[in-house]
């Protein structure tokens, strides 16, 4: 034996060997509490005995005696499968993350402090009925109940040296509130308007603004304040949603339910997809909850106890955002000598002071640090709500922000509760007369035949204005002054077409005698989901659970039929653009992962947009924050705006002001596709037959915080190829900013097919497991089975049908 050799057996006896022993271990140890394949336990819940039945996919069905102990029960699973996500998400809700990732998170603590999210959770707590607090206090006792075992933590806590505190009711509330903030982007489109119209003037601002008022144009120029504040609060804003991951413009679902006279069981099917950003462990968790009254299946959220979409014995519903204006910007002014002072119609008040502490960790290693002395932070309030502008600065001129979710009546909450105990339209309506936020557009079926639509949430009245612009706050002229009426909210039961389809877009005529927002999204999503169903019903097939998946899993644009005739107009100039014209010419819409023609289509457009409004916006362009809003609000509100001046052949947009000749609309899409040319080659080669869409365009499934850290970013972070753009059905919006360049961000955070009768069924799926924790089998084991639309079967098991 040579001594090299001897050398490499003790090497690894001695170190390898027990390194691999030691990591081994580590691993059996972080797993010994992760639920065990498929399995049947059964606890000892507050009333009497809970069984909890796994499936393979380690979905739970939960069996009850009663509904408070169903509700403690998916209290204790979700805590032990979700509880790192459940740390994250109370505490991004009171502003204490900084207690766990020291400065770094310190803006969105002063953000939430100053918001009083969960102070308001607080009060919604004290206005619910003994039934609603009843369960979530069980939830509760749920979660502690796990938490008092002394369990095996997530590896999040040990790899951040923290052990968390009891779950109390407001952490549960204060997620509701949350998920109307994921929702609602309105404030941001306003403080957009305004740098638009600043940076523009009146007349071009309105070309790119998607049904944007003449009289909204007219009360912002004549105000000349508050410029730095606006522009630092929507770059700041851009900022907190890339780092937290919570809204963004791309936010939104699909929704739509069919009448059983057009499907082959005779039943109504109800399909729903929410559109979320990516993220890992999913937003949404499985489950069966059967207690002495209630029996629910679909999507619960860690964190609260009931299911938010799904169906129980008698009905099914889904939701989608409804996108109305319930966010308003006011522009206050202060007294010079006080600050907390601020005008009104009547002279001074004084604003609400709230004075907190945040508690920010040290830098790493933060154990051998002094802890730092707690950041005292005050919260100021006037008449309209939280000064928002005071997260960068307390010195410039405030603005205040109006927010439904921070109403003190706010019982939404209870609305989600009893949507899972009613049984028929009726109950079902009932059920939402209170819910405030978030606003959402609802699709319901029940087993009696019965298909429905109805908006849900308070949505205001206005003095004057439509909220669609920062206003002045000292006038009193532009307050809430009512709320709609809950019945006279846009509502409908069993339409003479057979069904009814929501993906955001505007749902009511202009006859409406209410205004709701301006923001809708375009109608590319719907108009095609309608589209497909009406060919199925034109030619007499009735419709199946498979071709609902069909129609979720569509990857085909609209958007494409509008722009690309523009570009196929071009005389290329060298054989590579041939080339790439011809991929064009045979392109069918469709952007699966391996079409070459849907990347050269996305690579222009982008050039595209950039080059027609790059010249003219930029003072706006030199903060790419800024410039990332811009181009991802023109795409998903106004991509009418290149069409119209293309159509339109609008010289003063496609001639760029900084040269000295005069460029024409054909040259800048000329020269936008050869730029995109350019990049693509770049980044994928000389041959174009390799430039497939799934090349670049990634999902990624962001983990919260560690995806950040590229030494151990690979156990935590996932990341797969995708088709579908920010128009499909199949929705997958590309990043414009040129760190994230085609990459994936949102996308369905889970999908169901319902198919109502007298027992209904349900078809569930979600992007990517049903655990939080890395080291489980179920973390990561629906990514694929999601990409080919294979749902979990109506006992959340294989076998359903697939598109």
């Amino acid at each position: 034996m040579s001594i090299y050799l001897t050398l490499w057996i003790r090497f690894f006896a001695w170190i390898v060997a027990p390194l691999v022993a030691v990591t081994l271990g580590v691993v059996v140890y972080l797993k010994s509490d992760l639920p065990q394949g498929e399995s049947r336990v059964v606890i000892e819940g507050q009333q009497g005995p809970i069984e909890i039945i796994r499936n393979a996919e380690g979905v739970p069905r939960i069996a009850a005696q009663t509904d408070a102990d169903a509700f403690w029960a998916i209290g204790y699973v979700h805590a032990q499968e979700r509880l790192w996500q459940m740390e994250l998400q109370r505490r991004l809700g009171a502003g204490r993350l900084s207690e766990l990732f020291g400065i770094e998170t310190l803006i969105s603590d002063e953000f939430m402090r100053t918001l009083g999210v969960y102070r308001s959770a607080k009060d919604s707590w004290k206005i619910l009925t003994p039934r609603a607090q009843k369960s979530l206090q069980a939830y509760s006792d749920g979660v502690n109940a796990w938490l008092n075992e002394d369990p095996v933590l997530p590896l999040e806590f040990y790899m951040t040296l923290h052990r968390p505190e009891p779950w109390s009711v407001y952490d549960s509330l204060v997620w509701v509130k949350m998920m109307a903030l994921n929702l609602g982007e309105n404030y941001r489109h306003e403080l957009l308007r305004r740098l638009l119209v600043q940076e523009l003037g009146l007349q071009r601002a309105s070309e790119v603004l998607p049904g944007y008022p003449s009289d909204g144009i007219t009360i912002l120029s004549s105000l000349d304040t508050h410029r730095q504040s606006v522009s630092d609060l929507l770059e700041w804003s851009q900022a907190f949603q890339q780092q937290m991951g919570i809204g963004g413009e791309y936010v939104g679902s699909n929704g739509w339910v069919v009448h059983g006279r057009h499907t082959q069981s005779g039943n109504p099917l109800l399909v729903n997809d929410p559109h979320l950003p990516l993220r890992i462990p999913s937003w949404w968790y499985l489950a069966e909850l059967q207690g002495d009254s209630i029996h629910v299946k679909g999507a619960t959220l860690p964190g609260l106890p009931y299911v938010v979409l799904g169906h129980n014995e008698h009905i099914a519903w889904g939701g989608t955002s409804m996108v109305p204006d319930v966010q308003d910007l006011y522009l206050e002014k202060v007294d010079s000598q006080n600050p907390d002072l601020y005008g009104t119609e009547h002279g001074l008040e004084k604003m609400e002071v709230v004075e907190e502490f945040i508690q920010v960790r040290p830098p790493f290693p933060s154990f051998l640090r002094e802890p730092y002395e707690p950041l005292v932070w005050r919260s100021r309030r006037t008449r309209h709500g939280p000064v928002i502008s005071d997260i960068f600065s307390r010195l410039g001129e405030p603005i205040a922000l109006r927010w439904n979710a921070l109403e003190t009546t706010d019982t939404s909450y209870e609305s989600f509760l009893n949507i899972n105990y009613a049984r028929n339209w009726k109950e079902f309506r009932e059920a939402l007369r209170g819910h405030v936020a978030p606003n959402l557009n609802f699709v319901y079926a029940d087993r009696e035949g019965n298909i429905g639509y109805t908006a849900s949430g308070k949505i205001p009245i206005r003095q004057t204005g439509n909220g669609s612009l920062p206003v002045p706050g000292w006038s009193g002229d532009h307050e809430w002054i009512d709320w709609i009426p809950f019945d006279e909210l846009p509502h409908r039961l069993n339409p003479d077409t057979g069904f009814l389809v929501t993906a955001n877009q505007k749902i009511v005529p202009d006859s409406y005698p209410y205004h709701l927002t301006v923001d809708w999204a375009r109608p590319y999503r719907a108009q095609r989901i309608a589209d497909l169903l009406k060919q199925k019903i034109r030619v007499s097939d009735k419709l199946t659970v498979a071709d609902m998946a069909t129609i979720q899993g569509d990857q085909n644009s609209l958007q494409t039929q509008e722009l690309l005739p523009f570009l196929l107009r071009i005389d290329p100039t060298n054989a590579q653009e041939r080339e790439a014209l011809e991929y064009l010419r045979n392109w069918d819409g469709v952007s699966d992962q391996s079409s070459v023609a849907a990347i050269l289509y996305r690579g222009w457009v982008k050039h595209l947009l950039t080059e027609m409004i790059e010249d003219d916006l930029w003072g706006v362009w030199t903060h790419f924050r800024r410039a990332d809003s811009l181009q991802t609000f023109l795409t998903r509100h106004n991509p009418f705006f290149l069409r119209t001046v293309l159509e339109t052949d609008n010289q003063t947009w496609c001639d760029d002001i900084q040269t000295s000749e005069s460029e024409t609309c054909q040259r800048l899409v000329h020269r936008a596709f050869q730029q995109s040319l350019e990049e693509l080659e770049l980044l994928l080669g000389n041959d174009m037959e390799d430039w497939h869409w799934g090349e670049l365009h990634q999902a990624q499934f962001n983990h919260m915080p560690f995806s950040e850290v590229r030494v151990i970013e690979k156990l935590f972070h996932r990341e797969v190829p995708h088709g579908g753009d920010a128009n499909t059905v199949n929705v997958a919006p590309a990043n414009f900013n040129d760190e994230d360049e085609f990459t994936q961000s949102y996308g369905a955070s889970y999908r169901q097919i319902i198919e109502l009768g007298k027992e209904p069924r349900g078809h569930f799926l979600l992007p990517t497991g049903q655990s939080g924790n890395p080291l489980s089998s179920h973390y990561d084991d629906l990514i694929e089975r999601n990409l080919n639309l294979q749902f979990l079967s109506p006992q959340f098991g294989d076998g359903s049908p697939k598109p």
